[in-house]
């Protein structure tokens, strides 16, 4: 019977696995990424849902078993079922297997109908099916129904993809283009035809509109209806061009004659191009003098005053109150001269002048978050300049600290902040002395007098959101049990925090709540006291939410009420909302529903996936829901469905694109039934409406910028902008293009000269010499779409300044560049991170000077600048400006950063201008922040105390008061702060809803927060601290757990409670895992507070470990992992279970866990945030972690593994399938983190649970640079303390400058940081004893193959080290090694970022010598100082070490091996042969070295060391696996004595000269100027500096250096010549080496520097050509070298360096 069962469980498994999505492949075959040697794109995964995990397993569409039954009493079977299916165990995949590739980028077309695989007959069936869409367009149906009918033709080819049809027919639906009517069109777009589909063109064929049986045969035409030659053209409206009509300038003729084109209604001709319609506007010639906008122009440049002559004695054309005067820099006046048809400027005696510049009034306008400003003249033009430089310090203050002001003509405006205090009545004071605000005529004149502001004339109102239940159900025992009580009794409430105030400010002035006219009376009477409760609270914003208690809740009558808020504004405007409920009768089957956030006025991103949620309230026990949501309008929406979504989630996620159109109105509803209901009433339901919102373009700019020489012709191309709602084949922009001068009004052209900006849509052409020279001119484009009509505009800028000058003096040259990763460089920066700007020297100017600026920052934060920029030794020509997010702007829709380059008395500038995505703002912040968070943003939190004792502490936290002027629709993110080093923040719930009850709360002072998230995925962060209270003292943890219902929880189904009692059961799991005082047998806490940490009883961990292993499941079952936010909330909560009961979980239930970061991490994608990455990695290290059950037991653990297991006993196999789980997971983890990864700033790491990530973007090599001179260098850590180091050069600057700005700034990353400082030297101060390091150096052609995307990644898994023994254990390896498991498993690897090009070649290759190199520093625990050290390449799919010993080196005081590489890959520590001892007292050095070895051929390659280590003296670790074998007989003696012999020689060669090669390296000639900048000056020997002389030792050469110790190096006065393999002195040709100089000697190669200084020569710095070979010159690796020890008397080839040598300057 058992292995029926088996047999039977076995094919339900493989219907499964039929059933699965390609999602679900990717979910099953994860670990493919693992291959780390190669380059690793790593696409998206498709959506996934966890219940398919599950549910497959134990339900069905009308069973009703209960899930929660099915697993808590699932036999052994049904668990190996559950944990293989969930590890990819189905086929024998580990070890060995070759996964399946993944599937090519550009699949060939698809087989639309069944049979058809010939692509012309795929082409002909799609116009087949396309040809009743063409046909229903060309009768003159709506849009709606075009885009249905388009709907219904995608739907009946399952081919077509849904991404594709949905974006179609949104362009379709918004009635904006026909290309419904054209069937070739809608089969080309949807990838099923091309122009050569068919072999020959007459091949196409279809049916012709309107004369059925006739056929049309012939090319494929994009402009016809049916999509072949000769079919039915498209209508097009299309005005006539006349004579007199003209389209471009040079249509026109005569001096100055200009094509004038109306702003609004133009004519327009169309015609059809490749499928798309081709309209232009049509003008009338007209004399530039003449037109409107030169008329304006100069009208502007005069300042609007009149000419009068000083002299005379009246002057009629001034006004009363003004003055004839000649300004103070000269009188003159702007005209349009007729004749040469050009603007020019002609003397005048005098202007008429007020005779005081004055502030005359000011008026709110009718939103109010603006202050317009009347002067009694015009200004001089103002561009966004801080209104605390217009006024006074009061008036500063009312209008907002950070508040902007722009002037133009007579007007100024000033831009409120939402912590603006001004009110009407209130007055504006203009600055006067020091004011930014002066005249136009005469710019020493500046504006005074104050104003009374006026109100709004119509002032907006209010708009009132409510959320709250549509049902109340009466009370009833809750499934979540004690541990959730206080948290799922909370009485219903109704919500009206979300409202929104037009002016941006929360400040309300009045909240009212009031009852409406319906419901029973007694009723009715119990909500009059709510309601009268609430109105009596003393803040309007207390008054904001109305809850009932449990009586009122409980004792309401049956029946409908409805309950209306008022809100009235500061402005005094008011407006109301209603919200209608039902209390549900006792007898009625129907559940309470409720939707999350507001049931109206909520927002969707087409581009970004639509979300809702709803929630039930507290299930009562033992009850099920099944829900389902369907779309009430537009009639027939084809976003669901006809029948609707059967959700088994809460959730519903539609992934982008949306079917919807930029302001389109959705409506839907989700209804809720108890398990097994039939009957109409038994639903209960909620209706919730969202409005679609379209992308704004994506703008984006190139050409010449700053400097340019002005006989340079100018082209400014925004062609590469982008819709992302649309394709590049549909998509529809359009372009309009200015210019301004730095002194505006000053025009930019003078006469009709100005480009051509028609001929090519999206590019302007300037001639050279038509810009005048030294001004800068600002070419800003304004990029456009297309929305249905009725619809806001979307549009969006960008800028580019350039300068033009002589082209007769030379200038230094670079280019700016914004630093940005590949799928974030088209969007705008998001100002809560740090912004990375570029600068790369033109060659020959790599020695410029280069000074910072930006008129946007702060004096503080410009002060800060210099400390922000680095210039990596590898990349002179490229600086790197990291500009922290505390110093961004916060109220600037972009920033621009200027350089000025100076060299040789010549100086330049260059400019960028880059867009920002500000982050949310909270209103209500104090005014002086805090230190921290807790104060920065906590006004804008409010909490509710529901229970202060562990464990069943609960907590509501309200946001309210968040304000984003680029987004209308905020969703919120709420967890818990760990506020330790190395702690998880737990995200507890994510989404529109601005309330969440956050449970789990430690004991003990506790950080509550809660971010506000904009759609383009900026966040601002508040918080509040609450003290939980400890347990009693006769708290029992058995009870505690034991009172929260599992059983019934899974049974509900409800994801909020299950994620709720994760969260509880984690927490609680902490506890018992800390807590001081000893536990008894029955799970009572005894002793007190103050006695040590004992052990608690196993039987009570495993318990609660097997409450939360069902949770998990469940879990996953009601999470759709396709959405991210769902998923992010899921793995937060898994994540902290899996941390918290690692110790008493067994090997299947970590076998869950590890199936649950696998569903996670192939969810993953581009915009993936890194709290979510982060969260994944807990549970995959949980899965071979057995460092709660001590080390001793690691083997027991995976013996358990293998007993569990019905394929295999052997615990090597497990294990190995377990290290290539992981090493998959946090590769996809590394993978995400390369494509967000910002080329040149640095590294970014994370993780947890002995599993460390961490990437870097690689900087492209300096264009024209060359091959030969290219060079590219990282740095990057993985480990516990990586993530602290990494931030802290970044922040020091910015500390100081805006301290509180940075608070508010501040998230929760206390595991995720930005380095900001790369270098190629990994040494003990640079790496911690618990982190590892990867240092990598590219240079010549491999340096050449670098950039444009690519990423280094590392992984580091400590926690592999009982795996690694496990999995090993019978590997062969090379003579005299033994693997150091206890160091884990470190990986490097190539990743190419998500959206950049593929690279041209193959990966970069580095030869693990001093050209190209990677080194891994790795922490060895139990490493044996006595042996030699190293690393062993290993490859996880196989579980095969994969390579020779590579020797490497230790660092003693740290226990970090370096081993030096040749190629990417994962990497085990191992050790060697024993040291050999010296009697030289002074060589115990700190550190013991060994060659880098080539990875060619096998065994234990040649090892050099000079020194004993101390330290460690002892044996190593108990836990280090010996796993050495036998190399074979006669052959290893033979190599044993070969090593020996080479060892004896070189030691004899030691005691003989007291140094020891380390690297072979050349010297070549250095002039004295060493260091001029930081830089290296290089000349020839053939320049004939002092000391160029070489010579020769045994057939090798040996060039000494310039300078004699006097700026340059040291003459050598000791030379080693290497020797070859035979023992010899190497042939000539060879690498040559020199010495050090007296009188001390050091244990390597070493160069003085005129500094004083001596370093160790490890890591090359440049590669040169000179009268030698290109070779590598050498830096030291190390800043605290060892200690030099005495040679043996020199005997000097050269005279000697001097013996005093200058102070140390620099540590090189």
């Amino acid at each position: 019977m058992a292995q029926a069962a088996s047999a039977l469980l076995t094919l339900l498994l493989i219907l499964a696995f039929a059933r699965l999505t390609a999602a679900a492949r990717t979910y099953n075959s994860i670990a493919e990424g693992a291959g780390v040697s190669t380059v690793n794109v790593w696409d998206d995964a498709l959506p996934l849902d966890g219940e398919a995990v599950v549910q497959e397993l134990f339900s069905s569409d009308s069973s009703t078993v209960q899930p929660a039954e099915a697993v808590r009493h699932m036999g052994t079977e049904v668990q190996e079922v559950l944990r293989r299916f969930m590890l990819s165990e189905t086929a024998p995949s580990y070890p060995g297997s070759t996964l399946p590739p993944p599937p090519p980028a550009t699949p060939s077309p698809p087989s639309l109908a069944v049979g058809l695989t010939d692509p012309c007959d795929i082409c002909n069936d799609c116009l087949m099916v396309m040809s009743g869409v063409a046909a229903a367009s060309l009768a003159g149906a709506s849009a709606d129904a075009r885009s249905a009918a388009f709907l219904t033709a995608c739907a009946a080819r399952a081919a077509f993809s849904t991404a594709a049809c949905n974006s179609l027919s949104n362009i379709i639906l918004a009635g904006t283009t026909n290309t419904a009517a054209r069937a070739g069109l809608l089969c080309v777009n949807l990838g099923a035809c091309s122009p050569t589909s068919c072999t020959a063109p007459a091949l196409f064929s279809a049916t012709k509109i309107g004369a059925a049986g006739t056929t049309l045969t012939g090319a494929l035409d994009l402009c016809a209806a049916e999509g072949v030659t000769g079919g039915a053209p498209t209508p097009l409206p299309s005005a006539t061009r006349t004579a007199g009509s003209c389209r471009v300038a040079s249509d026109c003729s005569g001096t100055g004659a200009v094509c004038s084109i109306p702003d609004k209604a133009a004519p327009q001709v169309c015609e059809c191009a490749a499928g798309r319609d081709v309209c232009y506007s049509l003008g009338t010639c007209i004399s530039y003098c003449a037109l409107n906008s030169t008329l304006a122009t100069v009208a502007s440049l005069n300042g609007g005053a009149a000419v009068c002559d000083p002299a005379a004695a009246a002057n009629p054309a001034c006004a009363v109150d003004e003055v004839c005067a000649a300004p103070a820099g000269g009188c003159s006046q702007w005209q349009c001269d007729p004749t040469a048809q050009s603007l020019k400027q002609a003397a005048c005696a005098g202007r008429c002048q007020p005779r005081a510049l004055k502030v005359l009034s000011a008026a709110l306008s009718d939103t109010g978050d603006v202050v317009a400003v009347t002067l009694s003249a015009a200004a001089a033009p103002l561009a966004l300049v801080p209104c605390a430089a217009v006024f006074d310090e009061a008036s500063a203050a009312l209008l907002g600290a950070e508040a902007l002001c722009r002037s133009s003509g007579n007007t100024l405006t000033a831009q409120l902040t939402p912590a603006a205090k001004l009110m009407p009545g209130m007055s504006l004071t203009a600055l006067g002395t020091g004011s930014a605000l002066l005249g136009a005529l005469d710019g020493s004149r500046a504006f005074t007098g104050s104003a009374l502001v006026a109100k709004c004339f119509a002032c907006a109102s209010p708009k009132p959101a409510v959320a709250g239940p549509a049902t109340i159900t009466q009370p009833c025992a809750s499934a979540g049990g004690g541990l959730l009580a206080a948290a799922s009794s909370q009485p219903p409430a109704f919500d009206a925090s979300t409202s929104i105030d037009p002016s941006g400010r929360a400040e309300w002035a009045d909240v009212k709540w009031a009852l409406e006219a319906t419901g029973p009376e007694a009723g009715r009477a119990a909500l009059a006291t709510a309601v009268e409760r609430t109105n009596a609270l003393a803040t309007p914003r207390d008054r904001l939410r109305l809850a009932l208690t449990a009586a009122e809740a409980s004792g309401l009558e049956e029946g409908s009420y409805g309950l209306k808020v008022t809100l009235t504004s500061w402005l005094g405007t008011s407006a109301s909302a209603v919200t209608s409920f039902a209390k549900a009768s006792t007898s009625s089957p129907a559940p309470l529903v409720q939707i999350l956030g507001a049931a109206a006025g909520q927002t969707f991103k087409i581009s970004a996936g639509l979300r809702a949620a709803a929630e039930s309230g507290p299930l009562c026990k033992g009850q099920s829901l099944e829900w389902r949501w369907t779309a009430v309008s537009p009639a027939g929406w084809g976003g669901l469905p006809a029948g609707g979504v059967a959700a088994g989630q809460q959730q519903l996620y539609l992934p982008a694109p949306v079917p919807a159109v930029h302001g389109q109105k959705v409506a839907l509803k989700v209804k809720a039934a108890y398990v097994g209901a039939t009957d109409a009433s038994a639903f209960g339901s909620a209706e919730l409406s969202l409005l679609a919102l379209g992308s704004t373009p994506l703008a984006s700019l190139t050409g010449p910028s700053g400097d340019v020489a002005d006989t340079q012709p100018l082209a400014f191309n925004a062609t590469a902008s982008s819709d992302p709602d649309a394709t590049a084949g549909t998509q529809r922009l359009t372009y309009k293009w200015e210019c301004r001068r730095e002194d505006h009004p000053a025009p930019c052209f003078a006469g009709a000269a100005q480009g051509d900006a028609a001929t090519a849509p999206g590019v302007w052409a300037i001639p050279a010499g038509l810009l005048a020279n030294g001004r800068s001119h600002t070419i800003t484009v304004t990029v456009s779409k297309e929305v249905a009509a009725g619809a806001s505009a979307l549009e969006a800028v960008a800028s580019i300044t350039v300068r033009p000058r002589s082209a007769d003096v030379p200038f230094p040259r670079g280019t700016l560049a914004r630093g940005c990763s590949a799928a974030t460089c088209s969007s705008p920066h998001a100002t809560d991170s740090a912004l990375v700007v570029t600068l790369t020297l033109e060659p020959g100017y790599e020695a410029a000077a280069v000074g910072w600026s930006s008129p946007e920052l702060s004096a503080a934060a410009l002060a800060a600048l210099p400390g922000l920029v680095s210039a990596a030794a590898a990349t002179p020509a490229v600086r790197v400006l990291t500009l922290p997010a505390a110093l961004l702007p916060s109220n600037r829709p972009a920033i621009t950063i200027a350089v000025n380059m100076t060299l040789a008395g010549a100086s330049s500038m260059n400019t960028t201008t880059i867009s920002l995505n500000s982050a949310p703002a909270c209103s209500l912040a104090a005014e002086a922040a805090a230190a921290d968070d807790t104060g920065a943003n906590a006004g804008c939190l409010s909490l509710e105390l529901l229970d202060t004792t562990f464990p069943t502490a609960a907590v509501a936290v309200h946001a309210a008061g968040w304000l984003d002027r680029q987004d209308t629709q905020l969703r919120y993110e709420f967890g818990v702060r760990d506020t330790a080093a190395s702690g998880h923040d737990q995200v507890q719930r994510v989404g529109a809803s601005a309330s969440a009850t956050l449970v789990g709360l430690p004991a003990g002072n506790v950080t509550l927060y809660a971010c506000a998230l904009n759609s383009g995925g900026s966040r601002t962060c508040g918080a509040r601290v609450v003290t939980i209270a400890q347990p009693p003292a006769d708290f029992n943890i058995s009870a505690a757990a034991a009172s929260l219902d599992v059983d019934a929880l899974v049974e509900s189904k409800d994801i909020g409670s299950l994620l709720q009692a994760g969260a509880s059961l984690a927490n609680l799991m902490s506890f018992t895992s800390s807590s001081p005082a000893a536990s008894n047998g029955n799970g009572n806490v005894t002793g007190d507070s103050s006695s040590p940490a004992t052990a608690v009883d196993p039987a009570v961990g495993a318990a609660i470990a097997k409450q939360s292993l069902t949770l998990v499941s469940a879990i996953l079952t009601g999470t759709s992992m396709s959405d991210p936010e769902a998923a992010q909330q899921a793995i937060s909560v898994i994540g902290a279970v899996a941390g918290s009961a690692a110790a008493f979980l067994p090997a299947s239930g970590k076998a869950v866990m590890a199936g649950a970061a696998k569903a996670a991490a192939a969810t993953i994608n581009s915009n993936a945030s890194n709290d979510f990455l982060s969260n994944i990695l807990p549970p995959t290290g949980t899965t071979i972690n057995s460092s709660g059950n001590g080390k001793g037991n690691a083997r027991r653990a995976l013996l358990q593994t293998t007993a569990n297991d019905t394929t295999t006993t052997d615990a090597a196999v497990i294990a190995a399938a377990r290290i290539a789980d992981l090493v998959s997971v946090s590769g996809r983890v590394g993978s995400a983190l390369s494509g967000k990864a910002v080329p040149g700033a640095g590294y970014t790491a994370l993780g947890d649970g002995g599993v460390y990530v961490s990437a870097v973007g690689l900087l492209q090599p300096v264009p024209g640079a060359g091959a030969s001179s290219a060079a590219v260098q990282a740095l990057l850590r993985a480990g516990p303390d990586a993530a602290a180091s990494a931030g802290a050069p970044a922040s020091t600057a910015a500390n100081s400058a805006k301290p509180a700005r940075r608070q508010q700034r501040r998230h929760r990353r206390h595991l995720v940081a930005d380095a900001t400082t790369a270098t190629t030297a990994v040494t003990s101060s640079t790496v911690g004893a618990s982190s590892a390091a990867a240092a990598l150096l590219l240079t010549g052609t491999a340096a050449a193959a670098a950039g444009g995307g690519l990423g280094l990644v590392l992984q580091y898994a400590p926690c592999a080290g009982p795996a690694l023994q496990a999995a090993l254990a019978s590997s062969t390896l090379p003579a005299d090694t033994t693997l150091l498991t206890a160091a884990g498993l470190t990986t490097a690897s190539w990743r190419i970022a998500t959206g950049a090009a593929t690279l041209a070649g193959a990966a970069p290759t580095f030869d693990g010598t001093s050209a190209s190199y990677l080194t891994l520093s790795i922490p060895a625990p139990g490493v044996d100082a006595t042996l030699t050290v190293g690393c062993i390449a290993y490859d996880p799919m196989t579980n095969a070490p994969t390579g020779p010993f590579i020797a490497g080196s230790l660092d003693a005081a740290t226990s970090l091996v370096a081993c030096r590489t040749d190629a990417t890959g994962s990497f085990l520590v191992a050790q060697g042969a024993a040291l050999p001892t010296t009697t030289n007292a002074t060589n115990a050095t700190a550190t013991s070295t060994s060659t880098t070895s080539s990875s060619n051929g096998g065994g234990v390659t040649s090892v050099d060391q000079s020194a004993s280590s101390g330290g460690n003296s002892g044996p190593s670790d108990p836990t280090v696996a010996v796993l050495s074998a036998v190399l074979g007989g006669i052959g290893a003696i033979l190599v044993a004595g070969a090593i020996a012999m080479i060892y004896i020689v070189r030691k004899k060669r030691q005691a003989e000269h007291g140094v020891v090669p380390i690297e072979n390296f050349h010297v070549v000639n250095y002039s004295p100027a060493f260091e001029p900048d930081g830089g290296i000056v290089v000349s020839s020997p053939a320049a004939g500096a002092a000391g160029g002389n070489a010579f020769a030792v045994g057939g090798s050469s040996v060039h000494s250096v310039a300078g004699g110790g006097v700026g340059g190096f040291h003459r050598p006065t000791r030379i080693f010549a290497p020797l070859s393999p035979g023992g010899g002195v190497r042939a000539p040709g060879n690498a040559h080496t020199v010495c050090v100089t007296a009188p001390a000697d050091m244990s390597s190669p070493v160069l003085a520097f005129g500094d004083g200084a001596t370093r160790r020569m490890d890591a090359p710095i440049i590669t040169m050509s000179t009268a030698v070979p290109p070779v590598a010159v050498w830096q030291h690796a190390r800043p605290d070298p060892a200690p030099l020890r005495p040679g043996p008397p020199a005997t000097a080839r050269h005279p000697a360096a001097p013996t005093t040598m200058p102070p140390r300057r620099r540590a090189f």
